[in-house]
């Protein structure tokens, strides 16, 4: 049986820091747990550029405790809402969009927005998010009604939820009450604020509204977003976005495997020096005395000479003795 607690204390010290550079990489990708919104702010602007749909805009910085290059997730409504992604992009630091290519994963009640980061997150530092999509959520003709509905997927410190009330609508009503008013897109607006939600948030709208037009028309050549949407829930993106982390994390893998193997050959082949000695154990009693002290003879050449350790050689004389009592 492999005696592992019998390496040579130059091996543990090596086996320990394959294990530490394995698992305790300093920047830290995919797992979520060290990074958390600072702030974030929702806006919910029904029928705002297009009839029918609702624009959201998320807009948010995110720290983190430690170094981080994994993944960010948001929190878009279902399937059968018909989420349209405008924008998904990193604020850089000169205030410019860099749109990132992401994917949805589907979760039931909800989906997630996924897109890889381009940049390392360090302590003390921001990254600051930028996302908008369009998706169906109002309900009746002239009598609308929205029941709007976020769920934190990250931590976030503190969240503000401003709501736009169409041009052209009346009896606009919110549930529960907004606790503050603005403005915000060249509208009224009614806030809400948060501090460390932790469970979903919803929100009823509703309001009358005849006309069947937007608050505003939308430019006819809308080459900004035409441009930076990203592909959604493709490979190419999935691949693009996950590929380079992927490559590290195999790498990492491999190097531990050889690593190991390399600890586990030293480790048998100490084994085999070990097993070597205890040949012989077979002879005759009348030989015994004569054997006993050739045996021990060769178990303390094989200490000399830094085949076994001391230990081992203590181990062996000890086994040896008993052996012939």
């Amino acid at each position: 049986m492999l005696k592992w607690f019998h390496l040579p204390g130059k091996l543990w010290v090596l086996l320990i820091l394959g294990v530490f550079l394995f698992f305790g990489s300093p920047v830290k990708a995919y797992a979520q747990s060290n990074i958390q919104f600072k702030d974030f702010t929702i806006s919910v602007l029904p029928e705002y550029d297009e009839p029918d749909n609702i624009l959201v805009i998320y807009e948010g910085t995110i720290i983190s405790s430690e170094p981080y290059n994994g993944e960010i997730r948001f929190m878009v409504p279902r399937k059968d809402e018909n989420i349209k992604v405008g924008m998904a992009c990193e604020i850089n630091e000169a205030g410019g969009h860099e749109c990132q290519p992401f994917r949805i994963i589907d979760k039931g009640d909800y989906q997630e927005l996924v897109w890889k980061i381009s940049k390392i997150i360090q302590p003390g530092k921001e990254y600051k998010v930028y996302l908008e999509f369009y998706y169906y959520g109002i309900e009746g003709q002239k009598n609308k009604t929205i029941n709007y509905r976020f769920i934190p997927v990250l931590p976030i410190q503190n969240l503000t939820i401003n709501v736009g009330q169409p041009l052209k609508a009346t009896n606009f009503k919110l549930n529960p009450p907004s606790n503050f008013t603005g403005q915000g897109y060249n509208l009224n607006t009614f806030g809400y604020t948060f501090s460390n939600p932790n469970k979903p948030i919803s929100i009823k709208i509703s309001y009358t509204k005849e006309d069947p037009n937007p608050s505003f028309e939308k430019p006819k050549d809308d080459s900004q977003t035409a441009n930076t949407q990203a592909p959604p829930a493709t490979s190419s993106a999935q691949a693009n976005s996950t590929s380079s982390t992927d490559w590290v994390i195999l790498l990492l893998v491999i190097l531990f495997i050889v690593f190991l193997g390399v600890v586990i050959f030293y480790a048998f082949k100490t084994q085999s020096s070990s097993h070597h000695v205890r040949k012989g154990k077979g002879n005759s009693r009348s030989d015994a005395p004569a054997h006993l002290v050739a045996e021990k003879k060769r178990i303390r050449k094989l200490l000399l000479e830094g085949k076994i350790s001391e230990e081992t050689y203590r181990e062996l004389i000890n086994d040896l003795e008993n052996e012939y009592r």
